[in-house]
Parts: structure tokens; C-alpha cells; sequence
């Protein structure tokens, strides 16, 4: 849908797979200690059980603890899926366990536009978080003065595939476009600018 020249032919990006679940988010505020899970436009009761609550609340001391780090607003966006989310004949993504997968961030506090929205070739990307938490658990003594014992409680995302590097042809969007269904929804490529998706004709085929 998007036309040529918003397709960022020629340039460079790290291309993931599109998870086929319900897209959420987890937020933390430290400013007013505001915790939120959302799914799409709602916000949702934590007290209330359901696929996102349970997917997500394993994470809040993670997302607490990097924005205590970063002193400002952390928002960690991903895909919920699994247990029946999203069924459709083609979507294998509906029969796996319950999970929360990360795709990418939002510091508000950052300094540059591309820095807030994490995208890729940022220490705001959702893959160079990921590395900064593995280091923190690997080195949890170092924080323990500064953050206390929440440095225990820290847990590395689970994340969507990663597909490797690419530059943006057409050749290549047709490549992501005729794939088969069983290779699911499709891709999504993340550029320093930009980031869009590339779907599967097959797969939106079989869907019905």
C-alpha cells in the first residue's frame, strides 16, 4: 500500500518476522510509580486475569527497572501470542504457548526522535535493550546499590524472529510477498528511519 518512494529502496535494515498474535504494551512511569498493560487502544485492569496480563506482569519489574535506569518514562512494545489469540486456519502462531514478543521500545526521555522510538541502530532498540538487561543480570552486583534487590527480578525478552540484514529491493519485497503460508503473516523491515511491513499473499489467502 505504501508508494515507491516511501519504500526506502537502497537503504539498509534489519528485517524480523510479523508474529501473527495481538500487538501490547508494557509501560512504567517512575515519576508516579504508573504501571499499565495495554492492547491496542485499551488500558487494562492488572487485577484482572487474561492473555495479556499474564504474559506481560512477568516483565514489570524489568520494564520498572530500566526506567529507574533511564530516569523517564520505558514503554516495551510487542506481539501477544499463542492460546488461540488471532485463529485462523493459516496462523501456527495461534497454537504456541501463551508468550510476549518484543519488537520495540519507546524512551520518551530520549534525546533524538530516533533514539525515543528505538529504532534499529539505536541503544534504544529493542535488540541492543535485550544485550544491556543480559549484561545487568550477568553483573546484577554492580546495580544492587543503585536499584536494590528488583535487580534479581530482571528477565530477558523473549523476541519476534530475527530474519538478518538486508538492503531494501524489490526483488526483495516480492521475495517476502510470495513466500508461502507456512512461513506465517509475513515481515516486517526496520529501518534508522522507518519501519513497515512486507505480507504474505499466500498466507491472507489461506486465512479464509
Amino acid at each position: 500500500s505504501l508508494d515507491e518512494e516511501d519504500l526506502h529502496l537502497g537503504e539498509e535494515c534489519l528485517v524480523t518476522k510479523k508474529m501473527d498474535g495481538s500487538s501490547a504494551v508494557i509501560y512504567y512511569n517512575p515519576t508516579n510509580d504508573n504501571l499499565e498493560i495495554c492492547s491496542r487502544s485499551m488500558s487494562l485492569k492488572l487485577e484482572c486475569h487474561n492473555n495479556y496480563t499474564a504474559a506481560l506482569l512477568p516483565y514489570a519489574d524489568t520494564v520498572k527497572f530500566l526506567a529507574l535506569y533511564t530516569n523517564g518514562p520505558v514503554a516495551i512494545r510487542g506481539e501477544v501470542c499463542g492460546n488461540g489469540i488471532n485463529k485462523n486456519k493459516a496462523n501456527q502462531d495461534a497454537k504456541m504457548e501463551l508468550g510476549f514478543y518484543m519488537y520495540g521500545t519507546r524512551f520518551p526521555n530520549a534525546e533524538t526522535i530516533e533514539e525515543q522510538k528505538g529504532r534499529w541502530g539505536q541503544i534504544t532498540h529493542f535488540l541492543i535493550v535485550n544485550e544491556f538487561l543480559k549484561d545487568v543480570i550477568k553483573n546484577k552486583e554492580t546495580y544492587r546499590d543503585a536499584y536494590g534487590d528488583i535487580v534479581d527480578k530482571i528477565k530477558v525478552f523473549k523476541t519476534v524472529p530475527i530474519i538478518g540484514e538486508a538492503i531494501i529491493t524489490m526483488e526483495l519485497l516480492e521475495k517476502y510477498r510470495d513466500m508461502d503460508k507456512d512461513f506465517g503473516e509475513g515481515v516486517v523491515l526496520n529501518g534508522r528511519t522507518f519501519s513497515y511491513k512486507s505480507k504474505s499473499d499466500d498466507y491472507y489467502a489461506a486465512m479464509k
